[in-house]
């Protein structure tokens, strides 16, 4: 998976790829939360036609301004669009993270049963997030869960545990470097 668009730029912005359409997939009305609609995570959306949304040009802000990642980052291929991949990745970035990797991450739902997440395409998306730096926490039955970084990592960033060893702290840092400013 390679493009014009580094994963930590495009995570930085909302800046959609160039002639990527959502077309027929309706992931994101199956997951997303949209209160004004009063749609629940998780749920189908009552205005989703199975193929698009009934209230298109009425649609709220929630669902006008959000996009997955397959829609902003070109590097992806088609065949990663989530209703094909069966896991869609959104960008978060909550107003109180709980810890310096939840500030701004990727975030995986699967649209099935959690076994999706072990599909080649889902783990080569991943590995990309990966080699970008790039937190990714995948949603295990509404669990989220970190994948990147590697967990001697996660342990002196989230638990507070003391470096394993020199290249450990030399890789915290790095991490900290781009994530504490946020």
């Amino acid at each position: 998976m390679a493009g014009q668009t580094s994963a930590l730029d495009f995570l930085m912005g909302k800046v959609l790829a160039p002639g990527r359409e959502c077309g027929d997939c309706v992931a994101c009305c199956d997951l997303l939360y949209a209160p004004e609609l009063k749609k629940p995570a998780k749920q189908r959306c009552e205005n989703c036609t199975g193929t698009g949304c009934g209230i298109w040009q009425e649609r709220p802000s929630v669902c006008r301004n959000w996009h997955c990642v397959w829609r902003m980052l070109g590097a992806m291929p088609a065949e990663t669009r989530p209703d094909r991949l069966g896991v869609m990745f959104e960008i978060r970035t909550p107003d109180a993270p709980r810890n310096i990797l939840t500030k701004r991450y990727i975030r995986g739902i699967s649209l099935g049963p959690v076994e999706n997440f072990n599909a080649p395409l889902v783990q080569k998306a991943i590995d990309m997030f990966s080699r970008a730096r790039v937190p990714v926490w995948l949603d295990n039955k509404g669990q989220d869960v970190c994948v990147h970084p590697p967990r001697p990592i996660q342990d002196v960033l989230i638990h507070g545990l003391p470096a394993a060893s020199p290249e450990v702290a030399a890789e915290v840092e790095k991490w900290r470097f781009i994530y504490d400013p946020l």
